[in-house]
């Protein structure tokens, strides 16, 4: 997958500096019947942006435990390839 994706985070464009890593993400998580071993199913991250999609992903679980409400996610564009939301 990284060298797939240029060995950069196919979020932010970073490449891996210092502490900052690359980290293998499944974009729709396992948890939510992704497919664990489909590479169309991952992406490259940073440490930070991988950190930050997986607080969206529990924040979005959380919601969806409440209520079920569906709510866009700020990355739903990248994630989902410019159809604007998903639900997770």
């Amino acid at each position: 997958m990284i060298e797939r994706d240029g060995r950069c985070c196919v979020l932010c464009g970073l490449a891996p500096i210092g502490r900052n890593s690359l980290n293998v993400d499944h974009i729709i998580p396992i948890a939510d019947g992704g497919a664990e071993f489909d590479e169309s199913n991952c992406r490259t991250l940073c440490r930070m942006c991988h950190a930050a999609t997986t607080r969206e992903w529990h924040r979005q679980r959380k919601n969806r435990r409440k209520g079920g409400v569906r709510v866009p996610l700020p990355m739903a564009r990248v994630l989902n390839k410019g159809k604007g939301y998903i639900l997770l």
